[in-house]
């Protein structure tokens, strides 16, 4: 796919699987395609300071995204992730659409193994967070509600002060962890 990306216009281009340019463009070779966009998408974040809101849950997030930047479109210029791009790969794209031009974006958060949501956690760095639910999707790769919990709370790696994680009241995993959490939470 590689030249085909640099003959639609792209002038560089990230490869694992190649050491040296074969054609036009600029092959980068590194280690790991996927970490090295998202450290790229890590570095590129750093640029803004406009609030970041991170969205994850088992299920809504996309619905929950939509109606958080609905909400604070009505005195900000939003930026929000498309359809559903809330991977390890789609959360890098959606941080690349950030420009000065936003007040604000909704980052919506994915993950289905261990270790996910503290990548791209690293990726968004949120300044906010909304949890809708805790549910079973991707309980074959975790093996409890408890382990998807613990994941998911890594949306808040990169809080700092003022953070604030905005939890499902509704939702009894997310009442009872809400008190013991080393952040600010509103349910």
């Amino acid at each position: 796919f590689i030249p085909a990306v640099l003959k639609e216009g792209a002038s560089a281009v990230l490869t694992q699987e190649h050491q040296a340019a074969r054609g036009p463009g600029a092959w980068i070779a590194v280690g790991d395609t996927r970490d090295a966009l998202q450290r790229i998408a890590a570095e590129y974040r750093k640029r803004f300071s406009m609030p970041v809101v991170g969205v994850t849950g088992s299920v809504g997030k996309t619905s929950t995204k939509e109606m958080v930047a609905l909400a604070l479109s009505a005195g900000k210029n939003v930026m929000k992730t498309s359809g559903n791009n809330n991977s390890q790969i789609g959360v890098p794209l959606t941080i690349f659409r950030l420009s000065e031009t936003y007040d604000a974006a909704v980052v919506e958060m994915g993950m289905s193994e261990c270790g996910e949501m503290s990548r791209i956690a690293r990726v968004a760095a949120p300044d906010y967070a909304v949890m809708t639910n805790i549910g079973v999707s991707h309980i074959q790769q975790l093996g409890s509600r408890q382990n998807i919990l613990a994941e998911k709370l890594h949306i808040a790696d990169c809080f700092h002060q003022g953070s604030v994680l905005f939890l499902n009241g509704d939702d009894a995993m997310l009442r009872e962890a809400a008190g013991a959490l080393p952040f600010e939470t509103v349910l």
